[in-house]
């Protein structure tokens, strides 16, 4: 090599080889994503840990705080999600009313809200409000109670008609939970009664000869009625007694004035009209029924037919007979009916015209008796009307007992009458007497009343009933 020649020197201004550039590129690349899962590590944890951190932040020391407070933490916790539903939930036993009371409402908004969630959301929250109230249920005093039942219910309803596990589970957590509100130990339904009601055989009660379920809406029902078999010892008692009263005032020389009602059904122009059970509006038809029937009037009537000439014993009318008898003397509604006029018996439907037959007006109540025959009904399903309607509760008792005893009878129809008496103890016996008698039509009005009913006690043994646990 001569003097002075570069050629053998490596060039200090040429690029690195390729191999040494791609290996940099590729460790760049390693830690710039290293660094991306690190910050996603953390967004993720602070997403699904934050709202549960938070949760137990504001439910700690809540009890020292002052009233308002705690209300603006309840605030907090109901737009925290899911995690703070069982704090909020916890809430409604504060000793505080005012701060319970305000839980409660933040309750009932988020289930509203709950509606508009993915169905995977909604049931987290609605199993954590379930689960929560359960572990509650024994602190809660009994107007509390009521509040929780009231948003357990509201979870059933929700999950009642679904079918996949999410649901049955969420529908299982809330009965345990309502179970727990309604243990005996807190509020006792009945002492040394059994948790669990023996059904009398899975079918119902025959009905009429074409034996369809539909049947036994129809009030009042063809010819035969067999109430009059039934309870003809009564019935023959009572319409003597009423023969014995027409024929002295026949005697008088008073003149015989015509009730409204029926002087307006025989001043009225004869047309087509069908009458149906139960709730029992009074409608106009050619030869099909053409409107829709009240709730009740899908699922009442008072008699299934039978041979009337099968002997019926004795002993199953003997009791009835005394309850016949002044069986009509007050209306057990809060307010006295008014004396009605022509238009309003027209207009009544028949469950209406039922409570009047309580009236202690002689006038109101042979109106009102004049407008059941009127509608198809008979001189014993009168008498069985003014049984219902009348104020002495003894007496509506001892007619469910007749009832359920009489196996010539359908009880279903009169019991589902009395499933809105206000007292008590007949709802009680009504509902237990339906539970021999259950058929789908039944079913479905216990599962309707469950959310019409106010009286926990009265919901506990419906739901006993139906096996909602």
């Amino acid at each position: 090599m001569r003097a002075g020649d570069l050629t053998q020197f490596p060039n200090p201004f040429a690029p690195d080889p390729p191999v040494s550039a791609h290996r940099r590129a590729v460790v760049s690349a390693l830690k710039f994503l290293f660094v991306i899962a690190v910050l996603l590590t953390v967004l993720l944890t602070v997403t699904s840990h934050g709202p549960g951190w938070l949760a137990s932040r504001l439910s700690s020391n809540f009890d020292s705080l002052d009233t308002q407070s705690k209300q603006a933490r309840l605030i907090q916790m109901s737009q925290l999600g899911e995690p703070g539903v069982a704090p909020l939930t916890a809430a409604i036993a504060d000793s505080d009313r005012i701060v319970a009371e305000r839980a409660f409402e933040l309750i009932q908004e988020l289930q509203n809200q709950w509606t508009t969630l993915s169905k995977a959301d909604a049931d987290q929250r609605k199993l954590s409000m379930a689960r929560s109230i359960g572990l509650l249920a024994e602190r809660l005093p009994s107007e509390r109670q009521v509040w929780a039942a009231e948003l357990l219910q509201q979870t059933i309803v929700d999950t009642s008609e679904k079918t996949d596990d999410a649901s049955r589970m969420i529908f299982a957590v809330a009965n345990q939970s309502l179970q727990a509100l309604n243990d005996p130990s807190i509020d006792p339904i009945e002492h040394g009664e059994t948790t669990t009601l023996g059904m009398a055989g899975s079918s119902p009660l025959p009905l009429s000869s074409n034996d369809r379920e539909a049947t036994w809406t129809d009030w009042p029902p063809p010819q035969p009625m067999i109430l009059k078999a039934g309870f003809s010892g009564a019935i023959d008692d009572h319409l003597a007694h009423a023969e014995t009263t027409e024929l002295n005032r026949d005697e008088t020389t008073e003149p015989v004035v015509e009730s409204p009602g029926t002087k307006l059904a025989n001043e009225s122009e004869p047309r087509p009209t069908v009458y149906r059970s139960g709730g029992l509006l009074t409608l106009p038809a050619s030869n099909r029924l053409v409107d829709a029937l009240p709730e009740l009037t899908q699922r009442v009537n008072p008699i299934r037919q039978v041979n009337s000439t099968e002997p019926v014993p004795e002993s199953q009318t003997s009791s009835l007979a005394t309850n016949v008898q002044g069986a009509v003397e007050t209306a057990y509604h809060q307010a006295a009916p008014r004396e009605p006029d022509e238009v309003a018996w027209v207009s009544a439907d028949t469950e209406s015209v039922i409570r009047i037959m309580g009236s202690g007006d002689e006038s109101v109540h042979e109106q009102a008796a004049a407008e059941l025959t009127r509608r198809g009904f008979n001189e014993t399903e009168v008498s069985i009307a003014g049984i219902v309607a009348c104020d002495d509760v003894s007496k509506r008792l001892a007619l469910i007992d007749e009832l359920t005893a009489n196996e010539t009878v359908d009880p279903r129809p009169w019991l589902l009458l009395l499933l809105v008496d206000p007292d008590r103890q007949v709802k009680l016996d009504a509902i237990t007497a339906l539970s021999k008698t259950l058929d789908p039509l039944v079913r479905d009005h216990l599962r309707r009343r469950l959310s019409e009913e106010s009286d926990q006690k009265v919901v506990f043994r419906i739901r006993r009933i139906l096996d909602l646990r």
